[in-house]
């Protein structure tokens, strides 16, 4: 009995060193100078890995795939709204475009709503046989506690460069 308290003790231990280690990391992220993608991104696989449990074995299987549809989602989001938000700039504003612009515009930000949700499921399906569905929960639920926090501390750290300018 005292072996199994030990074993999971040493175990919450970790999983708490890991967190520090985590929060220490955005510490670091946010007093940069530099918001680099890749400094998100290394941030993003510890906390997801540490949220989701992922085991050693389940991470080498988890990470490839996980990337492939990230990225492929990352440039519908970003990458395909972004032009859409400068064709519309570019035209004088919302209000500046016509009837059957706005709506092949909104025709768009449908389809790339659907080709995401697309994307997630097909994610979902690869994924599947690597982790349980309990874990792709803990997945989904991570990923938006994750940019929750990068949010938050991209607002503090704006609201701090505010109130050093003034």
């Amino acid at each position: 009995m005292k072996i199994l308290m030990n074993y999971y003790m040493n175990k919450m231990n970790l999983k708490l060193s890991i967190l520090s280690i985590l929060f220490v990391f955005i510490g670091f992220y946010t007093n940069a100078q530099n918001t680099d993608k890749e400094n998100i991104k290394a941030l993003k696989v510890a906390f997801l890995t540490e949220q989701v449990g992922l085991t050693t074995s389940e991470a080498e299987k988890f990470w490839p795939i996980y990337n492939f549809y990230s990225d492929k989602e990352y440039t519908l989001k970003i990458v395909e709204k972004r032009k859409l938000r400068h064709q519309i700039k570019a035209k004088g504003g919302i209000d500046a475009i016509s009837d059957h612009e706005a709506d092949l515009i909104l025709k768009r930000l449908l389809e790339i709503d659907n080709e995401i949700a697309s994307i997630q499921n097909e994610m979902n399906q690869k994924l599947k046989p690597i982790l349980s569905s309990k874990k792709l929960i803990k997945l989904q639920i991570a990923e938006f506690e994750f940019n929750k926090k990068v949010l938050e501390e991209l607002r503090k750290k704006k609201m701090e460069r505010l109130k050093n300018n003034q």
